[in-house]
């Protein structure tokens, strides 16, 4: 009987320790994912100064502290605003900044595990629709019960948004900023070619660790978000989250809904890239649904990307790491 040429054996071994490597890195970062590296807010930005700011504390259902700050609102709507994964409350300043100085009340600040927050692990939405509440909660009692409410969310943050706003009937408006469409989906993209054997991976990594990946999914809770408004902000450039993945958003969702395109901008950054048109697109919006104003977006929204108008939602169409998430 002859012996199997070693050549034979190296072309089965050799695949054979190349998936058990790739497996055993996939699973080791994504265990790290769950507890990025944390970066401090500081001190408040000079522009949120002039405000009024104040230092507040939230607690989470589950006893994790929730750091922010908060403007009092001027106008009877408030915002709040949850930044991206690997960021702080900073990540979103422009904004802020933008609605404050309309008068609108802001809440801007820290996820779990991020800035000066408590808890030491992310959970990629899942104990972080939790957090919404507890934060709409505060806010809905910092400004007055008859206060009206919108929510602003990008990548990370916007994930939990869908399904915490479509069942709180305080939440009038809803922007949606490099969202993804759900955790299994935001593996696949981040896993590439490699995704057939890298998603299970990290999927399976999060169980693990008590994270429900399928309880992750926007795109399953956003045709419950109507009436509600709903503007989506993206990148064509994005490649993070695949600017398909807003696409999806938007035609699963109902009316009234808006999907803003920026050309030339990526992963967020779309206040570097427009400060102008992306501010105007911002305040036309919340002032139309939570103010009630005529909403029609401006000129200089309107030159500054590809845009659904707000009130007729066909298809989107046209082509396919800027703010760290």
């Amino acid at each position: 009987m002859s012996s199997v040429p070693v050549w034979a054996w190296l072309g089965v071994v050799v695949p054979l320790v190349a998936l058990v490597v790739i497996v055993g890195e996939t699973a080791a970062m994504e265990q790290r994912s769950l507890r990025p590296p944390r970066t401090s807010p500081g001190s408040v930005p000079e522009a949120l100064q002039e405000l009024a700011v104040q230092e507040v504390s939230i607690d989470a259902p589950d006893g994790v502290s929730l750091s922010a700050w908060y403007v009092p609102p001027r106008n009877g709507a408030a915002v709040a605003l949850f930044h991206g994964y690997a960021g702080d409350r900073l990540q979103l300043t422009f904004e802020a900044v933008e609605l404050a100085r309309r008068g609108y009340g802001v809440l801007l600040g820290d996820a779990r595990a991020h800035g000066r927050s408590g808890g030491e692990v992310t959970t990629h939405g899942d104990r972080e629709r939790d957090d919404a509440r507890a934060v709409l909660d505060f806010l809905a009692d910092a400004a007055g019960s008859s206060t009206r409410l919108g929510v602003f969310g990008f990548s990370a943050g916007a994930t939990p948004l869908p399904a915490v706003a479509a069942e709180d009937p305080r939440v009038r408006a809803v922007v949606l900023a490099g969202c993804t469409t759900s955790a299994a989906d935001f593996s696949r993209d981040e896993s590439g070619r490699l995704s057939w054997l890298k998603s299970p991976v990290i999927l399976a990594v999060m169980r693990a660790n008590g994270i429900d990946p399928d309880a992750i999914d926007p795109l399953a809770a956003i045709p419950r978000l109507s009436p509600r408004a709903l503007l989506i902000v993206h990148g064509e450039n994005d490649s993070v989250v695949p600017v398909g993945r807003a696409r999806s958003l938007f035609a699963a969702a109902g009316e009234p809904k808006r999907l803003h395109v920026f050309p030339q901008a990526g992963h967020g950054g779309y206040g570097d890239v427009e400060p102008a048109g992306y501010a105007r697109l911002l305040l036309d919006f919340f002032d139309q649904h939570l103010l009630g104003r005529d909403g029609r977006p401006s000129p200089a929204a309107r030159r500054s990307g590809s845009e659904e108008p707000a009130v007729r939602g066909s298809d989107h169409r046209g082509a396919e790491r800027a703010q760290t998430d």
